[in-house]
């Protein structure tokens, strides 16, 4: 199954000196399970996998800041996504509403142990859940999982530049612009701008006050 429909497109390595040297913590496979006040952030498992996803992909916006075109996905296509994660090098995360348990976006989250780098992707697909905390929520529980328990030293992301809201909330969160790079418009018309970021964990800390290493 293609996985551009969670994807707005591979980030570029984040200039840093301190990348590329071996993780300082094995990763093994596990799973993730972690809270916020209205919003639980797990790993997907396939029984998670049902037919109202594939309505994610018929929504204007959605496409738009996505950059992909409309197409339907079923319960056995999403099925297939969630069991491609090996859960080492990539992570499927379900955001999931605490007042009515419903799954109402994907995190997917690609791991580098090498560079010890990861790669955030996500998709709010339902709604009426938009701009009502689940980005903000999750992110401030995911990020301390990547960099602090994990380990790992940098998070990328990439953003469609039409897609102001998402502009706005990784810029101003600290979250260092790299380069830009063109696309070809999902539509068919012309092309699209492509933003492409980093958060060095020295930054990440910095921001939330975390100025020493977890113990």
């Amino acid at each position: 199954m293609e996985e551009r429909w969670l994807r707005l497109s591979l980030g570029r390595p984040c200039p840093t000196s301190e990348l590329g040297s071996p993780v300082r913590k094995p990763l093994v496979p596990h799973a993730i399970s972690l809270e916020t006040p209205h919003f639980t952030l797990r790993t997907l498992e396939p029984s998670d996998a049902t037919d109202a996803w594939g309505t994610w992909l018929s929504d204007p916006d959605t496409l738009r800041n996505l950059n992909v075109a409309a197409s339907r996905l079923d319960a056995a296509m999403m099925r297939a996504y969630i069991e491609q994660a090996d859960r080492v090098h990539r992570h499927v995360l379900g955001i999931f509403r605490k007042d009515d348990r419903a799954l109402i976006g994907v995190r997917t989250v690609y791991v580098d142990p090498v560079r010890r780098s990861f790669l955030d992707n996500v998709i709010i697909g339902e709604p009426d859940a938009r701009g009502k905390g689940a980005l903000v929520e999750t992110s401030a529980v995911m990020n301390p999982y990547f960099f602090e328990v994990l380990d790992l030293d940098l998070a990328e992301a990439t953003v469609v530049a039409s897609n102001e809201g998402m502009v706005r909330f990784v810029e101003g969160r600290m979250w260092v612009r790299t380069r830009t790079s063109m696309k070809p418009a999902a539509s068919g018309a012309g092309q699209v701008t492509i933003y492409h970021y980093c958060l060095p964990r020295p930054v990440w800390r910095k921001r939330e006050g975390r100025d020493t290493p977890a113990a």
